[in-house]
């Protein structure tokens, strides 16, 4: 598994937020239920986050999370840095150095362009495909 699951789940978590019209604002018990996930465990996700400007929350009767930002201007790299350790890109991608810079392993030279695929990624370019 290349991302681990906070990532994997906030991805799937925008996506379900940008399928929204007019991205209004979704209780957070609606958003655990339609990606099947624990509400606690979504709720540190959603304040996470919420610390890096993807989405926002409002308290009270109408309250709840919503994106506010399109899901074209959000690149994967943003949940990569809230989520990952931050050796996701600097370490080995099947374990045989700690560090991958000049390694010589049969993986190096496609996780290098893996990792520059990556960084362009965004939100809605993931959205075309059914995770």
């Amino acid at each position: 598994m290349l991302f681990n699951k906070k990532t994997e789940y906030s991805v799937k978590i925008l996506l379900y937020m940008s399928s929204m019209l007019k991205y209004e604002y979704i209780n957070a018990g609606e958003i655990a239920a339609k990606i099947n996930l624990p509400k606690e465990f979504l709720s540190k996700i959603l304040q996470t986050l919420t610390h890096y400007g993807i989405v926002s929350s409002q308290k009270g009767k109408n309250g709840g999370f919503k994106l506010i930002r399109d899901a074209n201007n959000i690149r994967l790299i943003e949940l990569i840095n809230a989520f990952e350790d931050e050796s996701f890109f600097t370490k080995c991608i099947i374990g045989t150095q700690k560090v991958c810079a000049g390694c010589n392993c049969p993986m190096h030279d496609s996780w290098e362009k893996t990792k520059t695929e990556i960084k362009k990624a965004k939100l809605s370019e993931i959205n075309k495909y059914e995770i």
